[in-house]
């Protein structure tokens, strides 16, 4: 497993870490986390004092915070009197005391005025990650499904000239896949028209790992196009589709811009396939999940990524630095996610 889902959990409510704080460890945990996730400095007992709300003294708070040292949820680096969070610490703020802030109405608006504009589901998923990349300042990063699932809606040949033709398949996903493709003789418009009718009846419905065999086998009189440039259309559509937006953002993060190889890893990670369908295989279909960088691998200690299950059968989400703004991150990746499965079921709806 590679982390576990996020979720919101009421005061009341028990669940993994439930009984091992005391209420007031709980709400001094809550209060110096959100002070670190701000401030990014190690946070003093005169200071949790100050803005916990409990009428408690300093003395009283660092006796708390000892506990939960001694607990294994804070640490104190060589530098500092003050404490961080590790990463036990994180997790359990993030399954049990996290309380997330919805988008406000104007973000959604736009989420929603962008989507709308949009022709394609690649285009919605590439918008969306887009939108989230510049809303956060973060990594935006999405998959779409290995295209091996799809299947063949539609196929359609258009003359480009005597000597090339416009290849088009419509996936079973609503993508539209293009590539030139030439002729072995040249054809008539007609030629051309008959060609495709006869093609698409063929492999209307078929998977689109198996078209380029398909072509192969057709008897001569269909078997007209290069062959092997068939193939390499198809094979550009077989390839992962992986959207990444705002990699600039990299350099923004302090854990990573001053450490080069943790920014290579960070890379790395962004184009790792295998790790990617892992991720997406632990993530929860219903609301985002959060996995702290150790949780993904040990180069990726300094990095975390909120993540959801999209409607096309992907994950969508954001990459950063382990110190992000986890309550207003969170919701965002869900609302998004909302809208896309809202935008694209109206396109399936449209006549």
């Amino acid at each position: 497993m590679l982390g576990r889902s996020f979720q919101r959990a009421s005061p009341d409510q028990s669940g993994m870490g439930e009984g091992t704080l005391t209420p007031r460890e709980r709400h001094v945990l809550k209060y110096l986390i959100e002070h670190y996730l701000e401030t990014g400095r190690p946070v003093g007992s005169r200071i949790l004092a100050r803005i916990c709300n409990l009428g408690l003294s300093p003395a009283t708070i660092r006796n708390t915070v000892a506990d939960l040292e001694a607990k294994g949820f804070v640490r104190s680096p060589h530098t500092s009197a003050g404490r961080v969070p590790t990463r036990k610490g994180y997790r359990y703020f993030l399954d049990q005391l996290l309380a997330p802030s919805p988008p406000q109405d104007r973000v959604v608006e736009q989420l929603w005025n962008d989507f709308e504009r949009q022709t394609s589901p690649q285009r919605l998923l590439e918008t969306a990650c887009q939108l989230l990349a510049r809303l956060t300042h973060l990594v935006g990063v999405a998959t779409l499904p290995h295209a091996q699932h799809l299947t063949v809606d539609q196929l359609e040949l258009i003359p480009l000239g005597e000597k090339r033709l416009l290849l088009l398949l419509i996936t079973s996903d609503g993508e539209v896949i293009s590539g030139v493709v030439s002729p072995r003789t040249p054809l008539s418009q007609r030629e051309v028209a008959r060609l495709g009718e006869r093609l698409g009846r063929r492999l209307r419905g078929r998977p689109l790992a198996e078209i380029a065999r398909l072509v192969r086998e057709l008897e001569d009189g269909l078997h007209r196009l290069e062959t092997l440039q068939f193939e390499e259309v198809v094979e550009t559509a077989l390839r992962k589709r992986t959207v990444v937006a705002g990699e600039i953002n990299l350099f923004d993060f302090p854990e990573a811009s001053h450490n080069p190889e943790q920014l290579r890893s960070l890379y790395r990670f962004l184009k790792d396939e295998e790790l990617l369908d892992a991720l997406l295989e632990n993530l929860n279909p219903s609301r985002p999940s959060v996995f702290l960088g150790e949780e993904l691998r040990s180069t990726l200690k300094a990095c975390s990524v909120v993540a959801q299950t999209h409607p096309l059968g992907g994950m969508i989400g954001v990459v950063g630095p382990v110190r992000m703004d986890y309550a207003r991150i969170v919701p965002l990746v869900e609302t998004t996610t909302r809208l896309l499965h809202l935008a694209l079921r109206e396109r399936r709806s449209a006549p």
